[in-house]
């Protein structure tokens, strides 16, 4: 849990933006790794639209392990490095 009097300490440091960057960043980590890495769920979770959340995923580099499923909407596709024999 965060105390407030903290964070005001930390954003005279640091500055305010960057104090929230860390919150949302720590909430958006724990709502996915609570949702077992389902991002749809995860966003359920933190009231936010999907598209949202993974472009917020983005911005702060936030990566799971789904991230190298690629998605065009209608398959599902992993990218493959190497040769098959």
């Amino acid at each position: 849990m965060y105390n407030v009097e903290e964070l005001i300490k930390k954003a005279h440091e640091v500055g305010m933006k960057r104090v929230l960057e860390e919150i949302e960043t720590a909430m958006i980590k724990l709502a996915i790794e609570r949702t077992q890495f389902n991002c749809r769920r995860a966003a359920e979770l933190l009231n936010v639209k999907r598209t949202s959340l993974v472009e917020k995923k983005k911005r702060y580099k936030i990566t799971t392990p789904s991230d190298e499923i690629i998605d065009d909407g209608t398959h599902f596709s992993i990218p493959f490095e190497g040769t098959l024999e």
